[in-house]
């Protein structure tokens, strides 16, 4: 593991927004490298007492709810209703942590489904967010840039299926979006996918919107689809695809963005655009601490 691979997804998260990613950095950090969901409260409670730019009701109202303390706490806080991606805009720092910690798949998926239920219950949340999580550890942690995208979309369904099963049953399932976005790699794989614009995508996918089952579907798609090209010269394109596509475009291109720059490291993100990231300073320094926690954790 190394540090070009955590700066590649935090700055690819960086291009829509960070706020919670780093407050989610900084709990890991003060904590050094263990996982607390108490500092990951703690984290999320001054991140609420600053600037909200961006934050959806779900995030809102259970940051609000663990202000109050008293009876609430991370373990009750979560929107019942939350089924926004909120979970998935800030959970990428878990996943280069378990680049670290390499813990066994079950207890790191746990600790995803603690992680998300503190602001969402929304089971297409919770799946999502996990799933993109275990995503991030799986790029980060390889040496090479190559993604076989049918076994990996493979393994995201099987581990969605096992997680829909336990997890309050909702009509919209993880799992089928994930069906959807292989038989749309199948048809691309037969000479298609150059022929589908950002809005064709988005048309599949229910346009990409907030809602995390519509958002992991064309995010996912969206990097599928680049990932299909092992030698493309310009991974960093599907982020522009994100944003072109319409829908919640900030929290897409955040999505993309991080798994592109935990493949690829710092050399997939374009130079201009990390000078042109606010803080981008502060944001490289946070993640430095972050990194420098984790592996002192892993030794």
């Amino acid at each position: 593991m190394n540090l070009d691979k955590f700066l590649g997804c935090i700055f690819g998260v960086a291009i829509g927004d960070t706020q919670l990613t780093l407050a989610t950095i900084d709990a890991l950090t003060e904590s050094d490298g263990i996982f607390d969901m108490d500092a990951i409260a703690r984290a999320h409670i001054r991140a609420y007492k600053g600037e909200r730019r961006g934050w959806g009701r779900s995030t809102r109202k259970a940051c609000e709810r663990l202000t109050k303390g008293a009876k609430w706490n991370w373990t009750n806080s979560g929107d019942r209703d939350g089924a926004g991606n909120g979970v998935m805009m800030k959970i990428a720092p878990l996943g280069l942590w378990q680049t670290m910690a390499v813990e066994d798949i079950r207890p790191f998926v746990n600790k995803c489904i603690e992680y998300g239920k503190m602001t969402h219950l929304g089971t297409p949340a919770i799946v999502a967010g996990t799933l993109h999580a275990v995503s991030i550890a799986t790029f980060a942690g390889r040496k090479d840039s190559f993604v076989r995208v049918p076994t990996f979309l493979s393994y995201l369904y099987e581990l969605a299926k096992g997680l829909e099963a336990e997890l309050p049953p909702w009509k919209d399932k993880i799992s089928s979006q994930i069906i959807n976005i292989m038989a749309y790699i199948d048809y691309g794989r037969r000479g298609n996918l150059g022929k589908q614009s950002p809005e064709d995508i988005a048309s599949l996918f229910g346009g990409g919107t907030s809602y995390a089952y519509h958002s992991f579907g064309l995010a996912y798609a969206i990097f599928a689809k680049s990932a299909c090209n092992p030698d493309n010269p310009d991974p960093f394109n599907a982020v522009f695809e994100a944003v072109n596509a319409g829908g919640d475009t900030d929290t897409n291109a955040s999505i993309v963005g991080s798994l592109v720059g935990a493949l690829h490291g710092m050399r997939a993100i374009p130079q201009e655009l990390v000078e042109g990231v606010e803080k981008s300073g502060e944001i490289r320094e946070r993640t430095e601490k972050f990194f420098e926690a984790c592996k002192r954790r892993a030794k």
